[in-house]
């Protein structure tokens, strides 16, 4: 059987999942199709025979980064599952609490530079990709409406800054390099050294311009992600076969790529 990661899903906790589907839903104006809970996930990769969904979340306040990562420590154990930490440039002794999650088996963070306000390229945070092992996973959010945000937190030229200055890192810049930001993402990101994932982009772009921004970019850097609880593994899977791919481009977006990094290992 084909291996098949869905490397971009969110799961949180069943007493906050509906407000926090809910708010980001708002946020991006977009109507999420499930619930964002850990048994409905699970239920949806097994329904769709993934090998593996890579979840995370990311601390929006310094106060939360121990109880987030508390919670992707949880979520790890489960043999259909891989998480990712987090951080936040205001949490004190962030060196610690980096050591604390790698020693307990996280080899991945996602940092999400809207929700948590900062500059991907900020000193500060070049200080901390600086503390991170050889091939540690730094998946970030990346783009936004520029219609409804106060600051271009997460811009793709500033991705592309942090992808240059650290190639021993596997950077995933998310939403196929700059949500709603694509034309910068081709400027940008596009033939980095960057993977890109597929979320909440597939379903935007005129397949025609996905394909295009897939090969110029090179297919062995591409990855599938679904961005549950907005869509399921399963159906965009679905979709990501009528775009125009070859038998060979899939099965490496969709599982072959995403397998070689260390998270897997």
């Amino acid at each position: 059987m084909s291996i098949l990661i869905d490397i971009h899903a969110h799961i949180f906790p069943e007493k906050v999942a509906s407000k926090a589907v809910s708010n980001i839903s708002q946020r991006y104006c977009q109507e999420a199709h499930y619930q964002g809970v850990f048994s409905e996930y699970i239920g949806l990769l097994a329904d769709a025979q993934f090998t593996c969904g890579v979840v995370s979340t990311a601390a929006t306040r310094p106060e939360q980064v121990t109880a987030a990562n508390d919670w992707a420590l949880e979520l790890n154990k489960h043999p259909l599952l891989k998480a990712l930490g987090t951080i936040h440039l205001d949490y004190p002794d962030w060196q610690v609490e980096l050591d604390r999650i790698q020693e307990a088996g996280l080899k991945g963070m996602k940092l999400h530079p809207d929700f948590q306000r900062f500059y991907p390229d900020d000193p500060r945070a070049m200080e901390l990709y600086s503390y991170l092992p050889d091939g540690f996973v730094l998946l970030f959010h990346v783009g936004d409406d520029p219609s409804i945000v106060e600051k271009r937190f997460a811009q793709p030229q500033r991705i592309a800054k942090v992808v240059e200055a650290f190639p021993n890192l596997n950077i995933i810049a998310a939403h196929m390099g700059g949500y709603r930001q694509w034309e910068e993402a081709k400027k940008w990101l596009i033939g980095t050294g960057a993977y890109l994932d597929t979320s909440s982009a597939a379903s935007f772009l005129d397949p025609q311009e996905f394909v295009e921004m897939v090969r110029n970019h090179g297919y062995q850097r591409v990855l599938f992600g679904s961005d549950y609880p907005f869509r399921g593994p399963g159906e965009d899977k679905a979709a990501l076969a009528e775009l125009g791919l070859t038998d060979r481009e899939l099965r490496a977006i969709m599982g072959e790529n995403a397998a070689q990094l260390p998270i897997f290992s």
